[in-house]
């Protein structure tokens, strides 16, 4: 790091060998964080397509019509957004 000073003493930092001075390597907590992340992602999408490839069975396990079925998913999709909406917040 290299420093420079003013000629009214105020002193800045050089900032144009400060990335090739870092070695710096991302550590492994950040990968295991990133492939916790990845797998969530994989395992939200199986969710939604597990969900669409059962309607049959939940139609004819509770009794539901097709528009009730659609119905049911489209208020689960809407809250989603919803609550997506307010979460990116915190």
């Amino acid at each position: 790091m290299v420093w420079s000073a003013y000629p009214n003493g105020r002193q800045v930092r050089d900032l144009t060998n400060e990335f090739h001075e870092s070695t710096n390597r991302v550590s492994s907590r950040t990968w295991w964080i990133c492939g916790f992340l990845f797998l969530a992602t994989v395992l939200n999408y199986l969710d939604r397509q597990v969900l669409s490839l059962t309607a049959d069975k939940i139609i004819g396990e509770f009794g539901l019509t097709k528009e009730g079925f659609g119905k049911i998913i489209a208020a689960f999709r809407y809250s989603y957004g919803i609550v997506q909406i307010f979460g990116g917040f915190w």
